[in-house]
């Protein structure tokens, strides 16, 4: 299936398409939302990183066959997620830097890195190179200081999985509709 953006404008803003899409979309969150509230304390507030993967997904025009790929970078951020916490760490226990300081500079530079491993070094690889995915989840990380961060990552990878089911589901209604009104 083509991504979701994509098709949205070959259908040339179909107005019955973009109202279906976000009735599946919402039905999904509701249910979703309403789901994180039967789940186990460690996961159960973490619906906001369902809602980061499906954003992050939905603006990179996210495709079906790609979702391997997507996961693969969000686990790869659980690396980035711990660098950042290192290597900040490090400039405040042994160089002496206050917080302010120790981010500034920790941040900055792992944010460099990152983005030169993976643009440079990796950018012709399939499967390390959407730094999007990556940096989601580094901020996901960060959002619960790095706390229960399995449960977060499985969260953001739901929403990443939803957001790439999106269009194939809703061209589910969008045909059946169509056939309906034919036959009328």
């Amino acid at each position: 299936p083509r991504g979701t953006s994509k098709l949205i404008k070959e259908e040339k803003m179909d107005k019955s398409f973009v109202i279906k899409m976000a009735v599946v979309t919402g039905a999904i969150i509701g249910i979703v939302s309403g789901v994180y509230t039967l789940l186990p304390k460690e996961a159960s507030g973490l619906s906001w990183a369902f809602i980061v993967g499906l954003s992050i997904t939905l603006a990179s025009q996210g495709e079906l066959k790609k979702l391997p790929k997507y996961f693969t970078n969000e686990a790869c951020g659980v690396i980035w997620g711990i660098a950042y916490n290192i290597v900040v760490g490090f400039f405040m226990v042994s160089i002496g830097m206050g917080l302010t300081s120790a981010l500034i500079v920790g941040v900055g530079l792992v944010t460099t890195v990152a983005i030169l491993v993976h643009h440079l070094l990796l950018g012709k690889t399939a499967w390390l190179n959407q730094t999007q995915f990556i940096f989601g989840f580094v901020a996901c990380f960060f959002a619960v200081n790095g706390a229960n961060w399995p449960y977060v990552l499985l969260s953001m990878m739901a929403g990443t999985a939803c957001a790439v089911l999106l269009v194939p589901i809703t061209m589910l209604f969008h045909k059946s509709v169509a056939i309906v009104e034919e036959e009328k």
